[in-house]
């Protein structure tokens, strides 16, 4: 499994309570502070913290010897992206992907491609599952009103 986006872990630790005993969870981020952060944090023999970029993860994880994930986690914020980076990023996703593979993405309500007064207040519109599904053939999403702000989240299969 690969998560893209480690930030503080709080995600990272959730996944672990779920991992199989046996499985890996390949914990990326761009930021050396959030990789030392969970490192010291987060003691569990599956984690493995990589510093890098989720637009070089094909290389990333041949680099760490493992084969295509079964899933991957995302919490990246491809809204505040440019479209290059966001397809870069997306590519390297479906090409890590196993054959069944899913992907699941996270972005705040807020963040989305409506409502139009978005734009008043200086937010960019971007159509999250719009750009998700040039990747993959199922796109399902879930509001989650309990996070705050609230989120939308994006399971997309292979």
């Amino acid at each position: 499994m690969i998560e893209l986006g480690v930030g503080t872990g709080a995600i990272t630790s959730e996944i672990l309570t779920r991992l199989r005993p046996d499985a890996r969870l390949y914990a990326i981020d761009v930021n050396p502070v959030f990789v030392r952060h969970i490192q010291g944090r987060i003691r569990d023999s599956r984690l493995v913290p990589i510093l890098g970029s989720a637009e070089e993860l094909g290389k990333l994880m041949k680099d760490v010897r493992t084969g295509r994930a079964d899933a991957i986690v995302s919490s990246l914020g491809l809204t505040n992206m440019g479209e290059r980076q966001r397809s870069r990023i997306m590519g390297q996703a479906v090409g890590c992907l196993s054959p069944g593979g899913l992907l699941s993405q996270f972005q705040y309500l807020h963040a989305g491609g409506e409502p139009n007064w978005l734009r008043s207040v200086g937010l960019r519109r971007f159509s999250e599952e719009r750009f998700l599904r040039r990747y993959f053939g199922s796109v399902s999403s879930e509001r989650v009103m309990r996070n705050l702000p609230p989120a939308m989240v994006f399971t997309c299969r292979r």
